[in-house]
């Protein structure tokens, strides 16, 4: 299964009604495109919309050092979004802003920052606490990010136009750290993110924010989802493989009626840490960070698939 806690554990040691059903299964076998594989360097994880990428980076020499960078996807120079000794990772870009988490002397809170001036800020009163924020990303109408604290993970919902917190799931701790939530993404009117309550069961569970309706994501016997992304059209972007790093590894998408369509293979012994979408209204960019795992996930590269609409 590989690294699934990069923002948290690396850093600190019913269906419902109307649920997915996968109906036909596919392969589209789309070409893998670097966006970042500097072997000097780690790219984790990141962020791009039609102007920017975000990504955060560190180095063989400070392989702890996650640095939160943001650059024009035409190349140009880098800007370190975070400041010195703190951790940053994406997020999103909603106008000029973006969100991010950042990891100061042990806590992890939201920020907000002002890509024309620089600037960085807290989101409104409410987003903050003393547990673990993480996960967030944005759009005009929502933010959705996840909490992490008191032996639980939520998942928390923000109405914008209403300022309006709701909490949509949530998940126990257990004794071997192995039930958590991680890889939250917010696009268009869909959330999704991944929930695991073991070593053996992840799952992916996504939100129509029209109907306020959660479905869960059918995983096949003896596999894992996780890594959860979604295109503004509520197509699913995930990871399934195999319970051991690097076993089996596959990037899917399934559509909103389920159909289920097998993008890239992976070679045995390279795992995934998290994938997020650019939706271009012909299709989706899914970019992601790939690492082979005798190295670990603190190694991995950007790549990117465009998967037609």
């Amino acid at each position: 299964m590989g690294t699934r806690k990069l923002r948290r554990g690396a850093l600190v040691s019913a269906v419902v009604a109307g649920a997915l059903g996968v109906t036909a299964v596919a392969y589209a076998d789309l070409t893998q495109t670097p966006v970042k594989n500097n072997p000097f360097v780690g790219e984790t994880v990141g962020y791009q919309n039609d102007t920017y990428l975000a990504f955060t980076r560190n180095s063989t020499a400070h392989p702890k050092d996650f640095a939160l960078y943001l650059q024009a996807r035409a190349g140009g120079p880098v800007t370190r979004v975070n400041p010195e000794k703190s951790r940053g990772f994406p997020g999103s870009i909603d106008g000029s802003t973006l969100i991010y988490q950042q990891v100061t002397n042990g806590q992890s809170d939201i920020k907000m920052y002002d890509i024309g001036t620089q600037a960085r800020s807290n989101p409104p009163a409410g987003f903050n606490t003393t547990e673990w924020e993480l996960s967030p990303t944005m759009t005009p109408d929502w933010i959705f990010f996840l909490r992490s604290g008191h032996n639980a993970d939520k998942a928390i919902l923000y109405d914008r136009n209403g300022g309006t917190f709701q909490q949509i799931d949530s998940v126990n701790w257990n004794r071997s750290g192995t039930a958590y939530m991680f890889a939250a993404r917010v696009n268009g009117n869909y959330a999704v993110w991944t929930r695991c309550t073991s070593a053996k069961v992840c799952r992916v569970k996504v939100r129509n924010l029209l109907t306020s309706t959660t479905a869960t994501i059918p995983t096949p016997a003896g596999k894992l989802d996780y890594a959860s992304s979604v295109g503004t059209d509520g197509t699913v972007y995930l990871i399934r493989s195999g319970s051991a790093c690097g076993a089996g590894v596959r990037l899917r998408a399934i559509s909103p009626t389920g159909d289920d369509t097998l993008l890239v293979q992976f070679s045995s012994g390279v795992d995934v840490t998290e994938t997020d979408v650019h939706s271009t209204g012909t299709s989706d960019e899914v970019l992601y960070g790939k690492y082979r795992c005798s190295a670990g996930s603190s190694h991995a590269d950007l790549y990117q698939v465009t998967n037609p609409i």
